[in-house]
């Protein structure tokens, strides 16, 4: 799975380039994070096995529809007194790891499985900007 996260959240009113900088900015992760639905259980399972199967699409969605969660664990790090953007590109790159390794057959949620990938990405992003 790939690490450019750019194309799920893109909303073609909103086009980096063409005079709104701000559009391509955190704010607009935090906007677009909210206007995702949250999935129930059934569409989690049935989304993660297409995903797992290859469908690029089930994938994209699955993963958008959980950036709010991405959002709300980098805020349990803000103390660490790192920018609130780098935190949140760190979360979204654990949670490609997660959406990359998920297996819907364990009976696991997702959200309960990228957590832990979520956190290990933040979390190693703050022991490197320390170091």
């Amino acid at each position: 799975m790939q690490d450019d996260s750019s194309h799920i959240l893109s909303d073609p009113g909103d086009r980096a380039g063409e005079g709104n900088a701000a559009a391509s900015g955190p704010r607009a992760l935090f906007r677009d994070a909210q206007r995702q639905p949250m999935l129930s259980r059934e569409e989690e399972m049935k989304l993660a096995h297409l995903a797992v199967q290859g469908d690029q699409a089930a994938a994209d969605r699955l993963v958008a529809s959980h950036l709010r969660f991405v959002i709300k664990i980098a805020r349990g790090y803000r103390s660490y007194g790192l920018p609130m953007n780098d935190l949140v590109q760190e979360g979204v790159v654990g949670l490609l790891q997660a959406a990359g390794r998920f297996n819907p057959d364990r009976g696991v949620r997702f959200a309960t499985y990228a957590m832990w990938w979520i956190r290990a990405a933040i979390q190693d992003h703050v022991v490197r900007s320390w170091s």
